[in-house]
């Protein structure tokens, strides 16, 4: 699944300036999430891709301040994670899984410690679920 954000703007009160909010923070222009699935017996392996393009880190009145901040971080980068499971079906009754989110291990950027991906970074996992 895709998608690409043309316009998202808001005028506050009657009368006032529109403001653009494409490309600011949980506003970027594009999106992707991609699941991949393979089954065989009793053995399942999933692929997850997200993605979303760069987006504003300022706004565009903190950024024509000369000496708010450096151009270099007006920006987040764009951020893509890929994560993987595996899933074994031991029985009817049991199944065990185990798994890496975010393999590929990106990082946040400097000075926000959890946008785009977790300060965790890669994480891993195991467990088993049963029925009875």
């Amino acid at each position: 699944m895709a998608n690409k954000l043309d316009d998202l703007t808001f005028t506050e009160i009657a009368g006032a300036t529109p403001d653009p909010d494409l490309g600011e923070p949980n506003a970027p222009e594009w999106q992707v999430n991609l699941d991949l699935t393979w089954i065989f017996g009793d053995f399942t392996v999933n692929y997850g891709f997200n993605y979303f393009s760069k987006t504003e880190r300022f706004s565009a009145v903190r950024r024509a301040k000369a000496d708010y901040v450096d151009p270099q971080y007006w920006y987040y980068s764009a951020r893509a994670t890929h994560d993987l499971q595996a899933r074994w079906k031991v029985n009817d009754i049991a199944v065990i899984y185990g798994g890496v989110n975010n393999f590929t291990d990106q990082q946040p950027e400097i000075q926000d410690y959890n946008y785009p991906v977790s300060p965790r970074g890669r994480e891993y996992y195991v467990g088993v679920t049963a029925r009875f």
